[in-house]
């Protein structure tokens, strides 16, 4: 048993994770077959060739290599078979321009699979949980409606940690052919309208309707915005925005991060060390936070003042416990003007008597946390069905009540 990489049709040196094929001989006869299982898409190469079975490290199914049929589960899928012929002492496969993992539905001799339709309408973290846990049982159709670039499912965490070029293994949260493997149909286009009562959705740039049996909705949020619009005031949400930032870190001299998340101090320790690292040591940073920060209330004073400290050590002015009392600008925010905690007169600034600071940002980062849902849901739902949206909620750090892959495998399906 062998494994063989598939070359492009028009390009001999390009190849695709999942165009790979696996050629076996039994008694004298040759087979070539898909490299990945139906149960969990692991690569069969590494799995056993027992008589006529090919048998998967992972989950134990069984495939005929004649024909690709599961012969015994949990994969409900079979792998492609292809034709092959010997000549001239040579082998001879016949394959299609782009090689499938799995066997097309209508070619499928198994009658199990699942009739129900399960679509997923955003591409964040929750998304691909879902896909992946729905995945381990679910043999129905899954159709993916991104909200970016198809596929994307990025690391954003990575952003507030890396200001250099950031690579693709660290960006995306799954490989290339992921959501091939996975047999998800994805379909790009804004989304129109749902209709919970009548089970469909629409798609701007789409003629038909996608009906459902499942519905997710799990386009994320966008940062929490300021209530005025400024043109030196980035928001870190995407590789984009984290480009735009990149560009505008090297023109500043003094730079701003607003907010007291645990992003916004990941962000300013990372802005100085990758300043740092390219010589430019000379730029100003600020974490300004108008009240109390994350780290104060979820690691308590004492810790919180060993970070502060920490950042200092690393040429961070840190202003905590501060008062914003305004902005300053019309399109470009010129100034912020802030009150100190450490003022002994700080509980009685609306009255007076209180030294008022300020500061001249070339560029801000705002940093306040999740904000408005990307999608407005009550834009693209009747007003009458609005009230029957299962919503997961969330405690008070704002992490959901629920474990997505105990509530996909055992109550949704």
């Amino acid at each position: 048993m062998v494994q063989i990489s598939i070359s492009d049709a028009f390009n001999a040196e390009k190849f695709y994770p999942t165009d790979k094929i696996i050629l076996c001989k039994y008694k004298d006869k040759h087979y070539a077959l898909g490299s990945f299982c139906g149960f969990d898409f692991t690569n069969l190469a590494t799995g056993a060739l027992i008589g006529q079975k090919l048998i998967c490290p992972t989950c134990g199914s069984n495939y005929d290599i004649a024909s690709g049929i599961v012969d015994q589960g949990p994969s409900m899928r079979n792998i492609s078979s292809f034709n092959i012929a010997i000549r001239d002492e040579e082998i001879k496969v016949t394959l299609p321009e782009h090689v499938p993992a799995f066997s097309r539905k209508k070619n499928l001799q198994r009658q199990t699979l699942d009739p129900r339709v399960y679509v997923i309408l955003g591409d964040t973290l929750t998304a691909l949980s879902a896909i992946d846990a729905l995945r381990t049982n679910f043999t129905g159709n899954i159709v993916l409606v991104p909200q970016s670039e198809f596929g994307a499912f990025q690391n954003t965490d990575i952003l507030y940690k890396k200001m250099g070029k950031v690579t693709k293994t660290e960006l995306f949260l799954q490989e290339d052919d992921f959501l091939d493997r996975a047999n998800v149909v994805v379909l790009k286009g804004n989304l129109k309208w749902i209709d919970l009562d009548q089970k469909y959705i629409t798609l701007y740039g789409h003629k038909d309707k996608i009906n459902f049996d499942k519905l997710l909705i799990a386009w994320g949020a966008d940062r929490i915005r300021m209530k005025q619009s400024f043109s030196n005031v980035f928001y870190l949400e995407d590789l984009q925005s984290h480009a735009r930032i990149h560009n505008e870190l090297l023109k500043a001299n003094q730079v701003v991060v607003l907010g007291g998340t645990f992003e916004a101090y990941q962000l300013a320790a990372t802005f100085r060390d990758y300043l740092d690292s390219i010589g430019y040591t000379d730029t100003k940073i600020m974490l300004l936070c108008d009240g109390n920060t994350d780290v104060q209330h979820t690691l308590g004073n004492k810790v919180s003042k060993y970070v502060h400290d920490l950042l200092r050590e690393k040429r961070i002015s840190v202003v905590v416990n501060a008062k914003v009392s305004r902005f300053e600008g019309d399109t470009k925010l010129e100034k912020i003007h802030f009150y100190k905690a450490e003022d002994k007169n700080f509980e009685n600034y609306i009255e007076g008597g209180c030294t008022e600071y300020f500061v001249k940002p070339d560029f801000v980062v705002a940093e306040n946390g999740i904000g408005a849902p990307k999608v407005e849901l009550k834009k693209v739902i009747d007003v009458k069905q609005f009230s029957s949206v299962n919503f997961v909620g969330v405690d008070q750090e704002g992490i959901p009540a629920s474990n997505i892959r105990f509530s996909l495998l055992y109550n949704d399906i």
